[in-house]
């Protein structure tokens, strides 16, 4: 019997060994070979926000576009969650309010100085029209019952025990060259920082941003800019700091 036993437990090592070495295998296939990780890989300061006036053969009318010093960032109004994102986001800049509108995160208990865009770990590899995602989660603070109904309205939630209203527009878009010999004027009373983040990996072939020029020519009947009355409220602006 002891030859048997013998057998019996080499076969059992070698069983949970082929196990283990399938596991491995199967995990690596899901993570990918190296360490992904998120890393900023650009930043820009936004100036303006415009919107498409026409319907073109690239981009569709009403598409959002966030004008930075290096680059546009275009949120189409494609899908029917951009566009309804979009047409809320307008009403949030246009509209006057009484107090300023400050960037938080999903829950709307952290302040952050910045807009953050999120970036697909090819896209920051090999360069494209760029896609990316961005959460824009706004907190605004209010006593006014009207700017209560106002806010209700557009789908924002009062955070618990908190005189705070809180949205979330959770949009994607393509980032593009600023057309510099188009650079508008800016727009806005402050300018609202924006880093751009992507998933990396330890890899040495790894490039920087590739942007590509706008897919439409400008026009004055083309891009229109948006009047925004809204104030963002930005405590530490990047560009004291870089």
């Amino acid at each position: 019997t002891h030859p048997m036993r013998k057998k019996l437990l080499m076969l059992t090592t070698t069983f949970m060994a082929t196990l283990l070495l399938t596991s491995c295998m199967i995990t690596s296939a899901l993570i990918g070979e190296g360490k992904q990780y998120h890393k900023e890989i650009g930043n820009d300061e936004l100036i303006a926000f415009a919107e498409i006036a026409k319907e073109l053969p690239t981009i569709q009318k009403g598409s959002l576009i966030m004008q930075g010093k290096k680059y546009w960032f275009i949120i189409r109004s494609v899908p029917k969650s951009n566009q309804e994102n979009i047409e809320i986001l307008h009403k949030v800049l246009t509209e006057p309010w009484k107090e300023q509108f400050q960037f938080t995160d999903e829950s709307g208990l952290i302040t952050k100085d910045y807009l953050e865009l999120q970036l697909p770990y090819n896209v920051a590899r090999v360069g494209s029209d760029s896609p990316f995602e961005i959460s824009l989660c706004l907190r605004y603070y209010t006593v006014s019952d009207n700017e209560k109904t106002r806010l209700k309205e557009m789908g924002f939630t009062v955070l618990p025990d908190s005189k705070a209203w809180h949205r979330c527009f959770e949009m994607d878009g393509g980032l593009y060259k600023s057309p510099q010999e188009n650079i508008p004027q800016q727009q806005l009373r402050r300018v609202l920082p924006v880093k751009i983040i992507a998933e990396l990996t330890e890899d040495p072939k790894m490039t920087p941003i590739k942007a590509v020029a706008l897919p439409f020519a400008m026009a004055a009947d083309v891009v229109i800019t948006i009047p925004v009355m809204t104030v963002f409220l930005i405590t530490h602006p990047m560009s004291t700091r870089w």
